[in-house]
């Protein structure tokens, strides 16, 4: 049975590592919470944190992952979009493969800093970090006390010129006594910071790769936050549709939405899709 999920996953997470991800549609949270609320983490437990090389199949893709998924429950959600990703697996031509193999040469370098990134070792960070410097009442030891759990899926993706990361973390919520209904549901995107070393990979990779597992833990983290929030009703879903813009792998990205937080480091975007996207407060913003 393990073997058989490991390919789900496999399968799944090549889905994601494309510049166009399964479309998520979102389920906006209508739950009532209190500020004190116990939010249980749920993580893969038994696999490494997942690194992929970043690539964009626009040119190949027939717009096979502009797809909505059903799912009212955790279990279901996750199948639709796991089968969808073996259907698309099993009809990807010669080019898209390749496209994806030389972007995953990328990561070649980073293997042995990435295999001591575990996923729950990740989690773990994370509710550290959450609880102590956000109050957020968040743990991993059980889930029996919790009044939520949030289910999360991450996948790191590295762009060409490696001083790009950006996490695509797809969330599912449901209650503790009820875990058939989903709560909330959405995908969540968060750029790395910029830095200015010149050679990216001897940036990563300085300190047995400390710098890659500390933004992995911090994009991770900034995710986790905007999920809690959003699960709250707390962000500012309330200003100007405005286009933001952003620089991913050398090149200048755009996108359309609501400013939803903002902070010394970082600003936080709902987009068009409904999804929240975290990028650099470098980026701007225009009517």
């Amino acid at each position: 049975m393990r073997f058989i999920l490991a390919i789900f996953f496999s399968a799944y997470i090549s889905g994601c590592s494309t510049s166009r991800s399964p479309y998520i549609t979102p389920i906006k949270s209508q739950i009532n919470l209190q500020s004190d609320s116990d939010f249980y983490l749920k993580i893969p437990s038994d696999i490494h944190v997942t690194f992929r090389g970043l690539v964009s199949y626009d040119d190949v893709e027939g717009g096979q992952y502009n797809m909505l998924y059903p799912g009212d429950t955790a279990a279901v959600f996750f199948a639709a979009v796991i089968t969808h990703s073996v259907v698309a697996e099993s009809v990807k031509n010669t080019q898209k493969q390749k496209l994806q193999d030389l972007a995953d040469e990328i990561i070649l370098p980073y293997q042995s800093s990435i295999s001591r990134i575990k996923t729950q070792d990740l989690a773990n960070r994370t509710v550290q970090q959450l609880r102590q410097t956000r109050a957020i009442c968040i743990q991993t030891n059980s889930m029996e006390n919790s009044d939520l759990i949030v289910e999360s899926r991450p996948v790191f993706l590295m762009a060409k010129n490696e001083k790009n990361i950006l996490l695509k973390n797809i969330i599912i919520a449901y209650s503790s006594d009820k875990p058939s209904q989903v709560v909330y549901r959405n995908m969540i995107e968060v750029l790395s910071l910029p830095f200015s070393a010149r050679n990216a990979q001897s940036y990563w990779l300085e300190g047995n790769g400390a710098k890659l597992a500390r933004a992995s833990e911090e994009m991770y983290a900034e995710s986790i936050a905007l999920v809690i929030a959003d699960i709250k009703n707390t962000l500012a879903d309330s200003s100007k549709e405005k286009t933001f813009h952003y620089f991913q792998d050398g090149q200048k990205m755009y996108e359309r939405g609501r400013l939803v937080s903002e902070n010394n480091d970082r600003i936080a975007i709902r987009t068009l899709r409904g999804w929240l996207k975290s990028i650099p407060i470098q980026s701007k913003s225009k009517n």
